[in-house]
């Protein structure tokens, strides 16, 4: 009876969290006229493709769509090692300053975005980035966050007696980092992997600074620019808001077992 229960309780919240999805859905498979109505149903009778036929044929939603998956993924590709390799060097390596530097690092997450935009700005602009997708990529690809999520990971995940027996062994210290802390430290990674991801591809402060041209607008500006209309063309918005979701989840399912075996292990070790 409780388990019974249990189960019932939760699928009930799991149907609160997905409705709002389901009726965006639904919503972007109306007819424009429709879409205002007081008039709709859960399940609709009229529906049609016409939204996103519109989307993407009169619009530049694809090309917009086409950058934020560019710069997305280089930030997740890119940041994931660069974290990983500097999360790695503060957790397992002695030098000096290490201790001062990494409380710096941590200082800069007190930083508000917005005030690092016109100095980010001024130093993309001399070496001629402004306006191209690397002026979004390059700040974002080694974040405070990162390097602190990765240091604590591998600081509990590995451990020092196995990359003493390594050295030992004979192994550089490349290849130790390649061979022994990458394949152990996967589900930190993971994780890493679907907040620079999300972090990258929701962002609108950098795009809206950084690139100056429509060709180069990643979606959140698309979107942006949908809104600016004085008529504001809410079939687009819904469709364009259904479509951007699919990257999102595609990540998540792609890294979804690491990540969650990386949740179950910290629950095991705290």
């Amino acid at each position: 009876m409780r388990a019974a229960a249990l189960n019932g309780a939760l699928l009930l919240i799991a149907l609160v969290v997905f409705f709002p999805l389901y009726w965006l859905v639904i919503t972007s498979l109306l007819p424009r006229e429709s879409i205002l109505s007081a008039a709709q149903t859960l399940i609709p009778h009229d529906v049609t493709l016409e939204n996103y036929q519109e989307l993407l044929t009169s619009t530049g939603f694809l090309r917009s769509m086409l950058n934020s998956v560019l710069a997305a993924t280089a930030v997740t590709v890119v940041g994931v090692y660069l974290n990983t390799a500097a999360g790695y060097a503060f957790a397992k390596y002695q030098f000096r300053g290490r201790d001062a530097l990494f409380a710096v690092i941590l200082a800069t997450m007190m930083i508000p975005a917005v005030v690092t935009v016109i100095p980010n700005f001024l130093l993309l602009s001399r070496i001629g980035l402004i306006g191209s997708l690397f002026s979004i990529i390059l700040p974002q690809i080694a974040p405070a966050f990162g390097i602190f999520w990765m240091r604590q990971y591998i600081g509990s995940a590995v451990p020092t007696e196995l990359l003493e027996s390594a050295r030992i062994d004979g192994a550089s210290e490349f290849g130790i980092f390649r061979h022994v802390v990458l394949p152990i430290v996967g589900p930190g990674m993971a994780g890493l992997a679907i907040w620079l991801f999300l972090n990258s591809w929701n962002g609108l402060l950098l795009p809206l600074a950084y690139l100056q041209t429509n060709e180069a607008a990643t979606y959140p500006v698309f979107l942006a620019s949908l809104q600016g209309f004085y008529i504001r063309p809410t079939h687009l918005l819904i469709a364009a808001s259904v479509l951007s979701t699919l990257p999102v989840v595609a990540v998540f399912l792609f890294a979804q077992k690491r990540f969650i075996a990386g949740i179950t292990s910290g629950a095991v070790k705290g």
